[in-house]
């Protein structure tokens, strides 16, 4: 847990657990990012292999349930008393992608970015155009 920053050695709240993932240089996806957030909607966040290794660490260091997500290949979910976290993996060569999309993500009219799938439909297709860009 090397990468994480010293600001947040333990994750016991979710307030805790959102800085440590803020301050790792996390991409913000989904409703919490975009729109249409209720107050059951989870955080969603994509961050490089390592990252997410160490927060989930973390998390079952300071009691909390951590399990596989089957949305994406490689994520997890973080149960907090007032929270979920979806913690998505992105290599470093998709992660400029994931930014990106995200970013544009933010511009899509309120009806897209407000119904959930409108909101995956377009994201997901902007993902997958921007992965197939050549990178610099």
């Amino acid at each position: 847990m090397d990468n994480l920053p010293n600001v947040c050695n333990k994750a016991t709240t979710l307030a805790d657990f959102l800085k440590a993932v803020t301050d790792l240089g996390h991409v913000a996806i989904g409703s919490r990012a975009w729109g249409g957030a209720t107050s059951l909607s989870d955080y969603d966040y994509v961050l490089g292999v390592a990252d997410v290794e160490s927060l989930t660490q973390l998390a079952r260091d300071a009691g909390r349930s951590v399990s596989p997500s089957l949305y994406y290949v490689s994520s997890y979910y973080v149960q907090f008393d007032d929270g979920v976290v979806n913690l998505v993996t992105a290599c470093q060569a998709d992660l400029e992608a994931w930014r990106a999309a995200s970013a544009m993500m933010a511009h899509a009219p309120t009806s897209v970015r407000h119904d959930r799938d409108s909101r995956q439909l377009v994201f997901e297709a902007l993902l997958a155009m921007l992965k197939k860009l050549p990178t610099r």
